[in-house]
């Protein structure tokens, strides 16, 4: 494996096309040597893979050479990248009005190219990634995403749209999104970490603890009012109970006594002939007809008031 300070002297000494012919054109121009200048940047708007700050460095030189040669159009577009670029750039030192007029005329012009990134977790892991882009999208050939998911690394490229959201699953990372022209170049740049996710603790479930039967006795205590309330009741429903049964024994003898007349006047017949007026006869057995229904329902009655008294009696009790 080759050293990393060793790869870096190297990069140092032999560097990439592109940066050779940005620092030449860069060169070119501190010597006003505007012609030669042009020609280096058209070969450098050929070369791939330029950083972003390159980038900013490469369009600053193309303006002011093309200001310079007079090209104010060219000069104006070339300012206008930058500032969509680099959004806060400002021209250093003194300035001719051929550099100044077409830099604010770009400032008017450019819509400056935003990048941003957000993440959400899901679980205890991150589980999601949005990427929302917005400025001059039209200039953004691709989005570059290079992703650490706890040390493993890959890469996706997705399409230049407003917002989208890739999927992954993490408790610690990191995203590096980056905005690329046609050529490479690196416009835009943004870095989300995402940082370590605790990992939580299982809920320990504490078993509830068996019902114990309390050995103590409870003693239920009827309220004195309430035995007072229900034993005078008790005992007038019995009372009632037997008055009617007295008044039933009465109503059955009266009719017993009716029935008693009226069969030694039907013993006493002679030919037929009842020693009794039709009318008295009559009378009697309707007394024996009413006073036996009446007794049969005097004596129910009295039944159903001595079983009610009977029963509130036992729910009264102490």
């Amino acid at each position: 494996m080759v050293p990393v300070w060793l790869a870096v002297l190297a990069a140092a000494i032999d560097p990439s096309p592109g940066a050779q012919l940005l620092e030449r054109a860069e060169r070119e121009l501190s010597e006003l040597k505007y012609t030669q200048a042009l020609v280096t940047l058209n070969a450098l708007e050929a070369s791939r893979d330029l950083t972003r700050a390159q980038v900013v460095r490469a369009l600053v030189v193309a303006g002011r050479v093309k200001a310079a040669l007079g090209r104010q159009a060219e000069a104006r577009d070339a300012f206008v990248r930058l500032l969509e670029v680099e959004q806060g750039y400002r021209l250093e030192g003194r300035a001719s009005p051929k550099i100044t007029s077409p830099f604010y005329e770009a400032k008017a012009l450019a819509r400056p190219l935003r990048l941003e990134l957000g993440a959400s977790s899901r679980d205890g892991r991150w589980a999601e990634v949005t990427v929302t882009l917005s400025g001059n999208l039209a200039r953004v050939k691709r989005v570059r995403l290079r992703i650490d998911e706890d040390g493993a690394a890959r890469e996706l490229l997705l399409e230049a749209r407003a917002s989208q959201r890739f999927a992954l699953s993490a408790r610690k990372g990191q995203v590096v999104a980056s905005l690329e022209d046609s050529n490479g170049w690196v416009l835009a740049e943004a870095i989300h970490t995402l940082d370590e996710l605790p990992v939580a603790a299982p809920v320990a479930l504490e078993p509830k603890p068996a019902p114990t039967l309390d050995s103590r006795v409870v003693a239920v205590e009827v309220a004195p009012a309430k035995v007072a309330r229900l034993r005078p009741l008790a005992f007038g429903l019995f009372a009632a109970g037997v008055a009617s049964a007295g008044a039933g024994l009465g109503a059955w003898v009266k009719g017993a006594n009716s029935r008693a007349e009226l069969v030694r006047a039907i013993s006493g017949s002679s030919d037929g002939v009842l020693p009794l007026a039709r009318s008295r006869a009559e009378a009697l057995n309707g007394e024996v007809r009413d006073f036996g229904l009446a007794a049969g329902v005097v004596w129910t009655i009295a039944a159903a008031l001595a079983i009610a008294g009977v029963v509130i009696f036992i729910a009264g009790a102490p």
